[in-house]
């Protein structure tokens, strides 16, 4: 995998869906903390992966991110670092940050002291607000796995062969499916149907 994390910017925007962001910050930051050329098998690797390692903080919403968050990360990252010291904030579902929570780490964002980094990971950075994006480095990934949380919706979806209405509604009602959810889940009903025809177009020109 190549590197993506560049230390020359102080805030990242990552766009895809949440398991492929989340998987790659992960990757990523192994690469840049392992001193064993991310082995996947030494103590930091271990604790980057179980997002324990006391040098990032994952930071999740329970539905919005809230002002308390936002004022916490912020008090964070008021300490001096010593020269090759660093430490990452990690926004995921950072679509859920509102409009004042945005503004509130604007100055932060901006004008961190340094060896300070913040990610935001997202599947709709059109929710985030223009002020913060533009701010930020940002790069757009194509999803690594559809592995993810709605695999088995999405599996239904994409099926040629009939489903019963039933059993999806039960798949549907498992997952409890937010009003922010479905637009995750209908992007990604999209994109494997796009790739499923790219390959199909390939085997026929084969």
């Amino acid at each position: 995998m190549s590197y993506l994390l560049s230390t020359q910017h102080s805030s990242h925007l990552w766009i895809s869906d949440h398991g492929t962001t989340e998987n790659l910050a992960i990757q990523n930051l192994q690469q840049l903390f392992c001193s064993n050329n991310t082995c996947l098998t030494c103590t930091v690797c271990t604790q980057i992966k179980e997002k324990t390692h006391p040098s990032i903080s994952w930071l999740e919403p329970t539905n919005l991110y809230s002002l308390e968050q936002i004022d916490q990360v912020i008090d964070s990252v008021q300490f001096i670092l010593s020269t090759n010291e660093k430490r990452f904030i990690i926004f995921t579902k950072a679509e859920e940050l509102t409009p004042a929570c945005c503004n509130r780490l604007l100055k932060t964002v901006e004008e961190p002291h340094h060896g300070y980094y913040f990610i935001f990971l997202t599947n709709q950075p059109d929710q985030i607000l223009a002020t913060l994006r533009s701010r930020c480095l940002t790069q757009s990934f194509t999803s690594q796995t559809y592995t993810h949380a709605y695999e088995s919706i999405i599996q239904h979806l994409v099926s040629l062969s009939y489903t019963n209405p039933t059993t999806f509604m039960k798949l549907i009602d498992k997952y409890e499916i937010k009003e922010r959810a479905t637009k995750e889940i209908i992007d990604l009903t999209i994109e494997v149907l796009y790739t499923t025809l790219i390959q199909s177009l390939a085997k026929l020109k084969n």
